[in-house]
């Protein structure tokens, strides 16, 4: 029997461990996916660029409709801008129809005028430079402001201008019948006063006014 024995050297070689080397492949269902989302893709490109197309060509053979709606679309412009051109002054009559809301004062309404209606014309209106919100107002009569005796008393509510318009029956007056009498601001209202006769004027904010005949103003 052997008395040999068997040992590792002091400085055996290790074995390094290995990185085990994984590679990722597709499954045959990927790759047949593959050439399916390509068409797919061009074909909605495609379907894109067919309607580019129709737009273009229905453009350009309907240019004259297309003009037809920019003109419409110009026209309503312009008749809301003339609807804040200017404010109004009516006589009213019984079932007397005057044009709201096919036009404003004289100027054309945000509504289309499409059956030629036929509407009574404002006594007067001024244009937005010189107010923008009109208060109706007095028939004045009486001694105290002679001058003022069968006067329409208005005012603007913005401006503060306060005008005497002497009526020409139901018809449109002149601007020589319209005048500036005076300038306060935010005027809500127009009134009498039994024991004297003045005129008064409600403002907002500021109180009761009265009307002198003087240059000065008085409250």
């Amino acid at each position: 029997m052997s008395n040999l024995a068997y040992s590792l050297p002091a400085h055996s070689p290790r074995r390094e461990p290995q990185t085990p080397h994984i590679e990722i492949v597709s499954t045959r269902s990927q790759r047949r996916a593959r050439p399916k989302l390509f068409y797919a893709a061009v074909g909605v490109a495609g379907l894109f660029l067919i309607l580019v197309a129709q737009l273009l060509l229905s453009i350009l053979l309907s240019n004259g409709a297309y003009q037809i709606s920019d003109l419409q679309a110009q026209h309503k412009e312009l008749a809301r801008d003339q609807q804040t051109l200017s404010e109004e002054i009516n006589v009213i009559i019984r079932g007397g129809n005057y044009g709201w809301n096919f036009r404003e004062a004289r100027g054309r309404g945000p509504r289309a005028n499409t059956s030629n209606l036929t509407f009574i014309d404002p006594v007067w209106d001024y244009p937005r430079g010189e107010g923008t919100s009109i208060t109706g107002g007095l028939f004045y009569r009486g001694a105290r402001y002679p001058e003022l005796n069968g006067h329409y008393l208005f005012a603007d509510f913005a401006s503060g201008n306060v005008w005497a318009l002497q009526p020409d029956d139901d018809r449109r007056v002149s601007a020589d019948r319209v005048r500036l009498i005076a300038e306060i601001p935010g005027v809500t209202s127009f009134g009498l006063d039994p024991s004297t006769g003045d005129i008064l004027l409600t403002t907002l904010g500021a109180g009761l006014f009265r009307l002198v005949p003087a240059a000065a103003s008085a409250r």
